[in-house]
């Protein structure tokens, strides 16, 4: 019953690395019920490194730049990256069918947390507004219109051809 031993020993702790969505490009205006691309950079700003490793980044449509409740798209990739490395990458993501108006798109890296960055767990978001429309725009053009001749008189009904490209 007297078989334990206590002894002081000392830990430390390797340097976290700490991810950052440092840039997200995607169109000005999107469309609801559209799937557009979303094209994103993560950072890792800190002394830490971590080598293969998934990282899970989702994107969110939302009312607030940390909002991460409306998904629209994610990746799963391993990944190596040193401290101050970035790595880059591309989405296409669906546009949800309420959107309307300016909102953001939303998006977290490392969202399953598998990479310790203690106390940086907080600062994994980065935002991109972005003005969401209920309809495409259409951009209707005549090409051509042809009349079967060159003058007719008031009342006199005809038949034209035309042809329209959008």
């Amino acid at each position: 019953a007297n078989n334990i031993e206590a002894e002081q020993i000392s830990l430390t702790l390797t340097s976290p690395p700490d991810l950052e969505v440092i840039d997200v490009d995607v169109k000005d205006t999107v469309f609801a019920n559209e799937n557009t691309w979303l094209h994103y950079t993560v950072r890792n700003n800190g002394p830490g490194s971590f080598s293969q490793t998934m990282i899970t980044d989702r994107v969110y449509f939302g009312n607030t730049p940390v909002e991460v409740i409306n998904y629209t798209g994610g990746i799963n990739r391993n990944r190596t990256l040193a401290a101050g490395a970035t790595y880059s990458d591309s989405i296409q993501i669906a546009i949800p069918s309420f959107a309307f108006g300016y909102s953001y798109l939303n998006v977290s890296t490392d969202r399953l947390n598998a990479v310790y960055e203690n106390p940086n767990e907080g600062n994994n978001i980065g935002s991109k507004i972005v003005f969401a429309s209920q309809f495409s725009s259409i951009d209707l053009s005549a090409v051509s219109l042809t009349f079967p001749k060159d003058s007719f008189l008031l009342g006199e009904s005809t038949t034209l051809s035309y042809s329209i490209t959008n």
